[in-house]
């Protein structure tokens, strides 16, 4: 219950445009020295792809409003059950995947407690994006947010043998394989 309550109060406060921004660009600063220290090279226009789950996936649309222009390159984010608002930062991700379940009420407060989510608001920089195609929903299955049968559940298992945890991951890969994200980029290599 303490997890959840802390991952609802950093949603909320990464969607928040008056604390939002400073929170953002805080985890985006951290993003991108995580980055650095591994060996990335800001201004090589090698794509980063960010996994947000939970409160995850608005804290990954947060960060990248910031991250693109920290790191001089395309920015994409797959989310796994996030919880995201129609946040600005959606206008500088390459591509948004939505990967959620059937069964998971907590994915579906995003598109219910942020007004700029609602079909209504087609100038919303969600629907925007929803509308340019940048943004593709996923569905998993009867997935649930945590509990059993979970995002991460390496125990139960699909009807198709998988474990919940092994159709996330496959899925993850498909995603990053149909993207073209999936291997290695050499930013000095011709094209």
């Amino acid at each position: 219950m303490l997890i959840n309550f802390r991952n609802i109060f950093q949603v909320a406060v990464s969607a928040d445009p008056r604390y939002g921004p400073i929170a953002n660009l805080g985890v985006a600063r951290a993003i991108r020295d995580g980055l650095v220290a591994a060996g990335y090279t800001p201004g090589s226009s090698v794509p980063v792809t960010l996994l947000g789950s939970s409160g995850g996936g608005q804290m990954s649309l947060g960060a990248a409003y910031y991250l693109r222009p920290l790191l001089r390159a395309p920015i994409f984010v797959i989310s796994l059950g996030g919880v995201m608002g129609n946040d600005k930062g959606i206008e500088r991700v390459e591509h948004l995947w939505h990967l959620y379940g059937t069964e998971d009420p907590v994915q579906a407060l995003g598109a219910k407690a942020f007004p700029g989510r609602w079909p209504m608001f087609k100038s919303s920089a969600w629907n925007r994006a929803l509308a340019a195609g940048r943004i593709t929903m996923i569905e998993l299955g009867p997935f649930h947010h945590n509990l059993k049968q979970h995002y991460y559940d390496n125990e139960a298992r699909l009807p198709s043998g998988e474990t919940y945890l092994e159709h996330s991951v496959n899925t993850i890969c498909r995603v990053l394989r149909q993207a073209r994200l999936d291997r290695p980029v050499n930013p000095n290599a011709e094209a």
